[in-house]
């Protein structure tokens, strides 16, 4: 069960690189597997059986570090992240060597696309918040279509004249 985000959580950043890195292995690993039959299809009989090599790269170094066991986890939540990751790495059938690589944030371009795109989806979000407020506030001013004004002649002559 995965449980809303608290407002300024120490680990909610970390907590989202961990699902991200355990999603992404769930999401490829049928992937993986038609990359391996291909490999095995492809394979004469004297080639040694080859292994996957799964890099995952990731601009928190804390991540990495855990993912290795070079670093402890403290977090409970964080700890059922990686058991999961762990048990879905387990589930992979075929011989598959797995890099953790740290890659600084601002080699990250995977990262920085992403960041910028969320950017702009935001902005568009503003935008069309803005422009849906403004319609609104049209409408509301607007008068009603069933409001007829019957002007006499002696009231259009006090009118000011409006070039138009």
């Amino acid at each position: 069960m995965i449980h809303p985000v608290v407002k300024h959580d120490k680990f909610a950043v970390q907590r989202m690189e961990m699902l991200a890195i355990y999603f992404a292995i769930i999401d490829n690993s049928l992937h993986f597997a038609n990359i391996m039959k291909e490999k095995k299809m492809l394979r004469q009989k004297q080639v040694p059986r080859q292994q996957l090599i799964i890099d995952i790269r990731s601009d928190s170094k804390s991540t990495v570090e855990q993912l290795h066991g070079l670093s402890e986890i403290r977090n409970v939540m964080l700890q059922r992240i990686y058991r999961a990751i762990k048990r879905a790495l387990n589930e992979i059938t075929f011989p598959y060597t797995i890099l953790f690589a740290y890659l600084e944030r601002t080699r990250n371009i995977a990262g920085l696309m992403l960041e910028q795109l969320g950017r702009k989806r935001r902005e568009q979000l503003i935008i069309s918040t803005q422009l849906s407020n403004i319609a609104r506030y049209r409408r509301s001013i607007a008068l009603p279509s069933d409001i007829n004004v019957s002007w006499s002649e002696a009231q259009i002559r006090y009118l000011p004249n409006v070039q138009i």
